[in-house]
């Protein structure tokens, strides 16, 4: 059973573009295009997620009802793991999950 939160949804709908124009590209050149979309995808994961983290170390600003804005304090380093700042698939972040999938569509060819 796979866990997802909002996040992770929301990250695997931007990443099936670049992994879509992959697969159509790796369809047209060489015929291996499902492995060129699952190292797109899984690349793309991994900046996505890591983007969406270092985003929530850093101290922002939010705006209430009456437009004020207050300050909001960041995360901090534990935004790099920690569930509410980016994807999480069956508790583990999304840019450990990419870096694993990449590791293996890659290195399935050294042992193989």
């Amino acid at each position: 059973m796979l866990v997802f939160n909002n996040n992770t949804i929301m990250q695997l709908i931007l990443v099936a573009i670049p992994a879509g124009i992959a697969y159509g590209i790796g369809h047209m050149m060489d015929g291996d295009s499902e492995r060129w979309a699952t190292i797109t995808g899984a690349i793309c994961l991994i900046l996505v997620d890591i983007l969406m983290r270092l985003a929530a170390i850093g101290e922002g600003v939010e705006e209430d009802e009456d437009g004020n804005e207050h300050p909001v304090e960041g995360e901090g380093p534990l935004a790099l793991v920690m569930p509410g700042s980016g994807g999480h698939i069956m508790f583990l972040p999304n840019w450990l999950v990419g870096g694993i999938v990449t590791y293996g569509v890659i290195a399935k060819d050294w042992f193989v």
